[in-house]
């Protein structure tokens, strides 16, 4: 077994770094045995929960006297159980959850919360199966999703957890979904401060809107899950390959070729302005002609209403967005 770091990483919450402190004293990096280890704090059993309830912990309020029982759902995945237990565990060990007789959990709805007990047990479990140093490291080593995938499934956390905790640490630009069984988006969510926003749950993923300005797309199996990822982080496009009209010479060109009505072009013509300035002004370095087309091109997945399908499709959409690009940068 690999030896942890000794040295929090930077930015962790409290309660990552209280598992972080776990995995140093034991020693323990992925995969961690979670099973052994919370055996010596809580009774742990496998027994069918109704209500689609993942797990529970019973004698939380008792803890420093007896142990705990943690239950977790006999028919749930394996890695989901995994989750469920360092989860679970996250409430025994963060001094802060202590008082409660009974703690019922569900795991995967507690990712869009923000605050509370629960939300602070999965950011807990993320930490102790996929920690923060070690999810870095694999990064760096590997510049490509699949590769990328490859050397953290063996972390034997969930899809969704795996998922969040990559794209947590790595630049904006990335999207990334996982799907059900009947193919449409269980979960997603995007890497941080990205323009592109997460799919919608229980709907069948765009891929034509979706892939139409991503650099790479990629359809992975993770955790017997399919998972679907998007980078936008490289311009596609960059302004030595393309003319020197400017940019309003171009939109309006796009405009008069899909838009038959005034009053339609002046909407689109206003919004499409303001998707350009909300670039430059989230982009790192404004002055970055490289960031300011990728985010102009995360940007313009969203389904917007003011820009027609044949424009969206229209190859010179594109140029609009290097040569907009190419402006913003030098303004």
């Amino acid at each position: 077994m690999a030896k942890a770091n000794r040295t929090h990483p930077s930015g962790l919450t409290r309660e990552q770094r209280a598992a972080a402190t776990l995995l140093r004293r034991h020693g323990f990096a992925p995969p961690v045995p979670v099973h052994d280890l919370t055996r010596r704090f809580a009774t742990l059993e496998f027994e069918l929960i109704p209500g689609g309830c993942d797990g529970l912990i019973l004698g939380l309020a008792n803890a420093p006297v007896e142990k705990p029982t943690i239950i977790v759902s006999a028919g749930a995945p394996k890695r989901r159980q995994r989750f469920t237990i360092a989860h679970e565990l996250g409430h025994l060990l963060l001094p802060w959850h202590a008082g409660a007789e009974v703690v019922t959990c569900n795991t995967p709805a507690a990712w869009s919360i923000q605050s509370g007990w629960e939300p602070e047990a999965n950011r807990f479990a993320a930490e102790l199966l996929l920690p923060t140093a070690w999810v870095r490291e694999a990064i760096a080593r590997n510049h490509a999703i699949p590769d990328l995938l490859l050397e953290v499934e063996p972390a034997g956390a969930s899809a969704q957890a795996t998922c969040i905790a990559l794209a947590r640490q790595l630049p904006s630009g990335f999207v990334w979904a996982v799907l059900d069984d009947d193919q449409c988006v269980d979960a997603s969510g995007t890497s941080p401060n990205s323009s592109a926003r997460p799919l919608r749950e229980g709907e069948e993923p765009d891929f034509e809107r979706l892939d139409r300005f991503a650099t790479a797309s990629y359809v992975e199996m993770l955790a017997g899950r399919a998972v679907l990822w998007w980078d936008y982080t490289n311009s596609a496009q960059l302004s030595s390959e393309v003319g020197q009209e400017s940019s309003a010479t171009v939109l309006e060109r796009l405009l008069e070729r899909h838009l038959d009505d005034e009053g339609d072009r002046r909407t689109a013509r206003q919004r499409i302005a303001g998707i350009a300035g909300s670039a430059k002004s989230m982009a790192d370095d404004p002055r970055d002609q490289a960031e300011i087309d990728a985010r102009l091109r995360r940007a313009l997945t969203k389904p917007r209403d003011f820009i027609p399908q044949s424009m969206m499709d229209d190859p010179e959409l594109k140029t609009w967005i290097s040569v907009r690009s190419r402006e913003l940068a030098a303004q």
